[in-house]
């Protein structure tokens, strides 16, 4: 098998290697590779071209309203007057207030920051006291709901209790109920025969209010019968014609004893000449306002040349200030400038100084670490009394760590132990304190049920006599109101149905 494999690996060594034809062939691979480089990286090499020149500022003048221009010009103004009354101040005083005014200022701003400062700082001391009563409010909700779930738990058990007692209550009674109803059998009877009976006469005086309401009825179409012969009678003569005509004179003047009477021809006069007048009027007042506005606009005018001087001073001030400012931005420049090179010299010189220091302090290590092994060397022979001294000495060191340990230990079981009677004794006493409230709370809620039970048979003892009251005068009432109407239609029938025609004949002997 080995010679085998030699063999075989003998062959492999001396073929010839495969070649293929492709290979012999001219390809275009190389340029076309190189030329998709070329592409994406001109695609991906951004090359702007050069920059456009910033386009100059406009130079259109800017169009003011009159609301612009007035504002303009009071902000002006009261910078006059400020200038002015500083003036005032510096030829009475003879002193510039420029200092005391920036003084003021700065400590202005120091009292502000300062503000700011306890403002921020009250806010984190309210977030924080927001924070702790939103806690405590948390946490007496938690207690809360926990009380009241054990209230529940135990109001619900009182409810069953009462619902059952209840229950038993009322199905005793039933029982009674029934005991009783067997027992009154003949009253039964005896209501239903008083109940027939009524209704007897209740059917009875049905029938006689229907007759005596069907007679109103026809006594009352009698009437309205006669009421529209009459209205008709008195529409015809209405509408009987009457000629009055009288001629209207213009040039004279009524005479009904009123003041400023006049014709009505001089009445147009006057209307005329008080047109005229108005319009006079209308056009002098036209002519004031267009007076007005002119003068209103030339003024604004005035005021906008005004604010255009000034802004060409502003400017020609403001390019001083900007060269001024550029001037000595440049100096402070050119100063801190200096300051950077004599600083660059000094941290070269101590730069300097520290590597000089450290080539000797090297210098000293190395001889110091050479001076140490050559101790060493000298020390080498008592290696075994230093291993002995140091085993000793943490063996010592272990003692004094497990004595401190045990220590430690101890302190904390007295401790744990101190801390585990304290909390027996408080839970004792909160369970007692519990077991005394929940006691005091039923007996209350026991004399509650009681006290409101005594009140529900009180109220329901008046609420009895109260309806018993109610339908005695309720009866009384309707007796009384049915005799009354009884009277009221034996007097609508006994009255003379000829009472409207006398009262037509006498209408008509007076109209004729």
């Amino acid at each position: 098998r080995e010679a085998n494999r030699a063999a075989a690996e003998a062959r492999a060594v001396a073929a010839a290697p495969f070649r293929l034809r492709i290979t012999e062939r001219p390809s275009t691979l190389e340029r076309v590779r190189a030329e998709i480089e070329a592409d994406l990286a001109r695609e991906l090499t951004f090359s702007p071209g050069p920059a456009r020149a910033v386009p100059a500022p406009p130079v259109a003048p800017v169009r003011l309203n009159a609301a612009a221009i007035l504002r303009e010009d009071a902000v002006y103004r009261r910078k006059q007057a400020q200038e002015a009354e500083m003036l005032r101040k510096f030829e009475s005083e003879l002193r510039d207030g420029g200092e005391f005014k920036a003084w003021q200022a700065s400590m202005l701003q120091l009292d502000e920051a300062a503000r700011m400062a306890e403002v921020e700082q009250r806010r984190v001391e309210m977030a924080e006291s927001a924070k702790a009563a939103v806690r405590a409010r948390e946490r007496a909700v938690a207690e809360n709901q926990a009380v009241g779930r054990q209230l529940k738990a135990e109001a619900k058990a009182i409810e069953e209790a009462l619902v059952r007692e209840r229950e038993e209550a009322r199905m005793a009674k039933a029982a009674l109920r029934d005991a009783v109803l067997d027992t009154r059998g003949a009253p039964a009877v005896a209501a239903e025969k008083l109940a027939a009976e009524k209704r007897q006469l209740a059917e009875e005086e049905r029938q006689r209010r229907a007759a005596n309401e069907k007679a109103l009825q026809e006594q009352e179409i009698r009437e309205l019968a006669e009421k529209r012969d009459i209205i008709m009678q008195l529409r015809a003569l209405e509408k009987v014609p009457r000629v009055q005509v009288k001629e209207f004179d213009p040039t004279t003047a009524p005479d009904h004893g009123l003041l400023e009477t006049m014709p009505l021809i001089e009445l147009r006069e006057r209307l005329t000449v008080a047109k005229r007048r108005r319009a006079d009027e209308e056009e002098r007042t036209r002519m004031l306002i267009l007076q007005a506005r002119q003068d209103k606009e030339d003024t604004l005018r005035a005021k906008a040349a005004n604010i255009q001087r000034v802004r060409k001073v502003a400017a020609a001030q403001g390019a001083k200030r900007r060269d001024a400012r550029v001037v000595a931005v440049t100096q402070v420049a050119a100063r801190e400038a200096a300051k950077h090179e004599d600083d660059v010299l000094q941290l070269h010189a101590r730069l300097q100084a520290k590597r000089a220091g450290a080539a000797a302090e090297k210098a000293r290590i190395a001889a110091e670490e050479k001076k140490i092994r050559f101790e060493q060397m000298q020390q080498a022979a008592g290696a075994s009394a230093v291993e002995e001294n140091k085993f000793r000495e943490l063996r010592a060191g272990t003692q004094r760590e497990l004595q401190q340990r045990q220590a430690t230990k101890l302190s904390t079981a007295t401790a744990a132990e101190s801390i585990h009677r304290k909390a027996a004794s408080v839970r004792s006493r909160n369970v007692k304190a519990e077991l005394k409230g929940k006691q005091s709370f039923l007996a209350a809620y026991d004399e509650q049920l009681a006290a409101l039970t005594r009140r529900v048979a009180a109220e329901r003892e008046r609420d009895a006599g109260s309806r018993a009251e109610m339908v005695s005068t309720q009866r009384a009432h309707e007796a009384g109101v049915l005799a009354a109407r009884e009277a009221a239609s034996k007097q609508l029938l006994r009255r003379d149905t000829s009472t409207m025609q006398s009262r037509l004949a006498s209408f008509a002997g007076g109209s004729g």
